[in-house]
């Protein structure tokens, strides 16, 4: 270090002395602004494939729309800040763009399922008039959705990642997602 650099320092530190209790003051207040992350925080919108746990992922998306502009099939969009899928005219094929394009870690591969937290809901099904459609478990990616006895569509929560292919491929439009709050798979 230079003699220039060493007495700088020496003179800063003459007027500049921190405590022991100094430095413990500043290392709580720090802890006491830093947010719990609540694990049990329900999803407040369908998230893209591989999102965070909602606290944190409401903590580490800062909407900066780089996740939009990767989606192959324009389903992602940001409201309010944060980014979410918007099932209403296309679906997710798991392409994982929106994965690589995040910078923020709310999108990870490594660390959280592809799951959107979201199942379809056939609870306004036309089987239930008669009809004979099973198209939503055909076009099911993960074959997650199977029709029992009376053709009525059943979706099993393991498998199912809520991509939204089944709503898109009923032809009454009549498949509607819903939180998946029985057992959260982040």
């Amino acid at each position: 270090m230079s003699d220039h650099n060493s007495r700088y320092y020496r003179a800063y530190l003459e007027c500049h002395q921190v405590s022991r209790r100094g430095l413990l003051r500043g290392l709580l207040r720090g802890a006491e602004r830093a947010q719990v992350v609540d694990e049990k925080l329900p999803r407040q919108a369908i998230r893209p494939p591989h999102a965070a746990p909602e606290a944190l992922f409401l903590q580490r998306c800062d909407g900066c729309g780089l996740c939009q502009q990767a989606c192959q099939q324009c389903v992602i969009e940001v409201v309010d800040g944060r980014a979410q899928l918007n099932l209403d005219y296309g679906a997710c094929n798991g392409c994982d763009q929106c994965l690589l394009a995040c910078t923020t870690a709310a999108l990870s591969k490594a660390s959280y399922a592809a799951d959107t937290g979201f199942r379809p809901n056939f609870a306004r099904c036309q089987n239930e008039l008669g009809t004979s459609c099973a198209m939503c478990a055909h076009c099911c990616p993960t074959k997650a959705v199977t029709l029992d006895d009376d053709l009525f569509p059943t979706v099993d929560d393991s498998k199912c990642i809520g991509c939204g292919v089944c709503r898109q491929t009923c032809p009454f439009n009549r498949i509607s997602p819903e939180p998946l709050i029985a057992s959260d798979k982040r």
